[in-house]
């Protein structure tokens, strides 16, 4: 859907175009309808007729109550509104990843597009809807014309190219074997071509045929793979992604890389040293930690996330490596704090009593 945004411009020069992208990673307004229709009223706002017809609204409930927030009900009653009035020009909504917030919500967003759709057709305003979701949950609708990307010739040209351009040793064999095995799965070749281009960064170049035969078609037990029965490194990885999964806010990259400074070598922990622990390091650290399964959010608020969502339901799922004690989100949160206020501030002397009970403290949590 980014790309199709990215493009909209150069095919819909004439069109009012607004995008929301559901993210079940973020936080409340990334994933819910409220967040939905605040994230489109506002984009609308931009121009200047529809700003004119909103403000009245505004200013009705800024005399009204002294504080207040807006609410579902209001702004679907604005758009609404707005989709039987004749408009300036035409207007597209993009709203991907639908199946990223619950179930609920997905029928409830789902029944106001459609609603919003059969408004602007009957008060003869043009108004196209793009909607994309994976396969779950099955929602569905009157009218619509639907694109599976598995099933286009194109999906399968793009896990093509994106093998050749980015798999980093040039072995047609290899790349014929990736496109065999991935059988369609975009998430797949990404994992098991980060996977490959690892082992050829080592210099084990012979061994990468070796390695993709090794590995298994299925995603969720090439997730079992990426988490290293035999790896040294298997328990600061685990806890890793508990403490991503359970938070209960989103990480800060620094909290997240002393949180497991501090679990491997408690005594180690001091004031932070900005000049020797760059953000470069602390990113090179977490994503090769996590094996490439956690990545850091860009923005102007930086925080970590799983990099596929499919990873973070297989956490959920999986009993057998991920199964901490049910207060561990409570629990991170003091520590996620600890480590905000007591390293991130750069207090200039931390006690061994406490990094002592903090490191203790941990790992009853994993």
């Amino acid at each position: 859907m980014k790309y199709t945004l990215r493009h909209c411009p150069q095919f819909f020069k004439d069109h009012i175009i607004v995008a929301y992208f559901f993210n079940a990673r973020g936080d409340s307004l990334e994933k819910t309808p409220l967040g939905m229709l605040r994230s489109m009223t506002y984009q609308l706002l931009k121009h200047d007729h529809l700003y004119e017809r909103f403000l009245p609204i505004f200013r009705m409930n800024e005399n009204v109550f002294t504080k207040w927030k807006w609410n579902e009900v209001e702004l679907k009653e604005f758009l609404l509104s707005e989709t039987k009035k004749s408009q300036l020009k035409p207007l597209l909504f993009l709203i991907d990843a639908l199946d990223e917030c619950r179930e609920s919500d997905v029928r409830e967003v789902v029944d106001f597009l459609e609603e919003l759709s059969i408004s602007a057709v009957d008060a003869n305003v043009t108004l196209n809807i793009c909607l994309s979701s994976r396969h779950y949950p099955t929602i569905s609708m009157k009218k619509n014309l639907e694109l599976v990307v598995e099933r286009e010739m194109q999906h399968g040209y793009d896990i093509t190219r994106y093998v050749h351009d980015k798999l980093k040793a040039r072995d047609q064999e290899i790349e014929r074997e990736i496109l065999k095995k991935a059988d369609g799965v975009f998430m797949w070749v990404v994992l098991v071509v980060s996977m490959l281009n690892r082992t050829y960064d080592e210099g084990k170049v012979e061994a990468m045929h070796r390695k993709l035969n090794e590995l298994p078609r299925d995603l969720e037990q090439l997730f079992e793979t990426l988490l290293g029965k035999d790896s040294p490194d298997k328990h600061e990885r685990i806890f890793l992604l508990q403490c991503v999964l359970f938070a209960r806010r989103a990480l800060k990259p620094e909290e997240l890389y002393f949180a497991m400074t501090a679990m491997a070598d408690a005594g180690s922990i001091g004031p932070w040293d900005q000049l020797r622990i760059t953000d470069e390091v602390i990113q090179r650290r977490i994503i090769s930690s996590s094996r490439g399964l956690i990545e850091i959010r860009k923005g102007t608020n930086k925080t970590v996330q799983y990099a596929t969502l499919g990873y973070e339901v297989y956490c959920l799922s999986s009993k057998k490596n991920m199964a901490p004690c049910f207060v561990f989100s409570y629990a991170f949160e003091k520590q996620a704090d600890f480590v905000s206020q007591d390293l991130s501030m750069r207090q200039s002397t931390t006690s061994s009593c406490e990094m002592g009970g903090f490191r203790r403290w941990i790992r009853t949590l994993i």
